[in-house]
């Protein structure tokens, strides 16, 4: 399954970042910073994945993923881990996160795997020009927002090429909440099982909950063309 929803925008995520990284390297030439500067050589590479990204990755798309059933299993595996280890809340070193790492869910990652290549990455390889074959998960985790415990999550940006979110439990069962993308000022609050795909560069921030529990799949993806850690910002 291919098919996908684009978002119709006018925001060009990428043309901003690409020029304030030609100009702070320009003026970090003209100061005279030598070469083998970790900040000169981490822009030299930024500049040289900016400069390599597919046209039109700033699309935003909604795809169905996962079927009703399917979301309440990931959530049943999902408590049944966590009442044995806890929710992690130090896997994520600046934006941390309640959540359970699919890896660490038994059998739950090679379903995973399969059901993002049936799925997705079609829609990745049709719409955002990037091969199936190269893609990659560099992260796959579920994330537990609730009242009394994490409720929102602040502004970001993903260290990944691609990020995919996806709503788990039934919307009746929280008030709030949603992937609010700032550029755009939009707030997409979801279907249970549809996911929401975008570039993990978009500034993004979790809404907070205003009751009950808020349940939902959150994946990384790379490819390997493209060195995602050499997009993030440089203070």
């Amino acid at each position: 399954m291919s098919a996908g929803q684009r978002y119709e925008h006018d925001h060009d995520l990428f043309f901003k970042e690409l020029n304030d990284t030609r100009i702070l390297l320009w003026r970090m030439k003209r100061l005279g910073v030598p070469e083998m500067n970790s900040k000169r050589n981490f822009l030299e590479r930024k500049l040289a994945q900016l400069n390599q990204l597919p046209k039109g990755l700033e699309a935003i798309y909604q795809l169905p993923l996962l079927s009703a059933s399917e979301c309440d299993e990931l959530i049943n595996l999902a408590d049944k881990r966590s009442q044995q280890v806890g929710w992690s809340s130090n896997r994520h070193a600046n934006f941390p996160t309640h959540d359970l790492a699919a890896k660490e869910i038994p059998g739950l990652m090679p379903w995973m795997v399969q059901r993002l290549q049936a799925n997705l990455y079609p829609l990745i390889e049709s719409s955002y020009g990037l091969s199936q074959a190269d893609l990659y998960i560099i992260d796959i985790f579920i994330v537990n927002y609730e009242i009394g415990s994490q409720r929102e999550l602040d502004f970001h940006e993903d260290t990944a090429l691609l990020t995919f979110s996806c709503l788990l439990n039934d919307e009746k069962e929280f008030q709030g909440g949603g992937l609010y993308l700032s550029a755009i000022d939009k707030n997409f609050s979801l279907p249970r099982g549809v996911a929401i795909v975008h570039a993990g560069k978009w500034l993004h921030r979790g809404v907070p909950i205003e009751a009950g529990r808020r349940v939902i799949l959150v994946g990384f993806i790379g490819h390997r063309s493209i060195e995602h850690e050499a997009l993030a910002d440089v203070d």
